[in-house]
């Protein structure tokens, strides 16, 4: 049974609880993240595995694309609440949250409230109109507020999305809650399991070398598994090793091949500028999905097959 992050929240405004709103039928929490008293659901939606694009930063443009994003892939949740007027503001929901999420001990990846949510743009439209928004129902970019967080907890990454506003058609606020789910692959190893790997199978494979989806760009918690590429490397000088990317097979051939060698190239930069190894030592290469480890119908076989593999020169 999932435990809510959100144990209690400072309310800003009194409530109310009946209103004569109740749930609509069939729908759900999430379960991980408490609503706020007195609110009703409206509509959810719900995926097993699908894309979500997270906004990263301010909107720029009048445009439905984000000016600034990130694309993760996982389990998607989605539920839409309401809270009549009076009870809350779209702020006070907003800073209850906020000041919820603080306490996760994970990261946000971009949160505003009003202008900060825009410049000339109007980030409200263009999550809106991008489909990202489970029901177009904020109005008002002065009373719009979004953040987006990211922790971890007992092997599951979680992004929690959240966004408030008003509808003044219905005379209610408005919020949203998005809990997207990314199943880890738990991996601990040392220095001494990787010199008996090497030595026994001529390779290693690393699945806690992670990357944003789509990217070669590093998440925060490679460092253990780099460390123990590089004192791996330190205790035998003689030693000089591939690093191979692996995807699975989402997406076209080509752009995952390329997207494996780079995802290599960014293991071996880290190698290179924060543990003084010798580029002649290490050599990225891309082999994308042509090597898997699992089968690529399913997400955790899909997890397996997204890797770094060591491989003895």
């Amino acid at each position: 049974m999932r435990n809510t992050i959100i144990i209690s929240i400072l309310f800003l405004f009194l409530f109310q609880y009946s209103f004569g709103q109740t749930d609509k039928s069939g729908t759900s929490d999430h379960g991980i993240v408490e609503r706020i008293p007195g609110s009703w659901i409206k509509m959810d939606e719900e995926s097993s595995f699908n894309k979500y694009i997270i906004a990263t930063g301010p909107q720029r443009n009048y445009k439905d694309e984000l000016d600034s994003q990130r694309t993760i892939e996982g389990k998607v949740k989605k539920t839409a609440y309401r809270v009549p007027f009076g009870t809350q503001s779209s702020l006070s929901v907003f800073r209850n949250y906020e000041n919820a999420l603080k306490t996760q001990n994970g990261k946000f990846l971009f949160k505003c409230f009003g202008g900060e949510c825009q410049k000339n743009g109007h980030l409200r439209t263009s999550i809106n109109n991008s489909g990202i928004s489970l029901w177009s129902s904020v109005d008002y970019d002065q009373e719009y507020g979004y953040m987006a967080y990211e922790f971890a907890k007992d092997g599951i990454r979680y992004f929690i999305v959240i966004m408030s506003g008003t509808f003044p058609g219905e005379k209610t606020l408005s919020y949203e809650i998005h809990v997207i789910e990314i199943q880890e692959m738990e991996q601990s190893v040392s220095v001494k399991d990787m010199e008996r790997s090497i030595d026994n199978d001529g390779k290693m494979a690393f699945h806690n070398i992670r990357f944003q989806t789509g990217s070669a760009i590093l998440d925060s918690d490679y460092n253990e598994s780099i460390e123990i590429i590089a004192d791996y490397l330190r205790r035998n000088p003689s030693k000089k090793l591939f690093i191979v990317g692996h995807t699975d097979n989402t997406g076209s051939l080509a752009g995952n091949m390329d997207l494996s060698k780079r995802r290599a190239a960014a293991v071996v930069k880290v190698l290179m500028a924060k543990h003084g190894i010798s580029s002649d030592r290490i050599s990225p290469k891309g082999v994308g999905p042509l090597a898997p480890m699992a089968t690529n119908t399913t997400d955790k076989g899909r997890a397996l097959n997204r890797r770094v593999e060591v491989v003895l020169r």
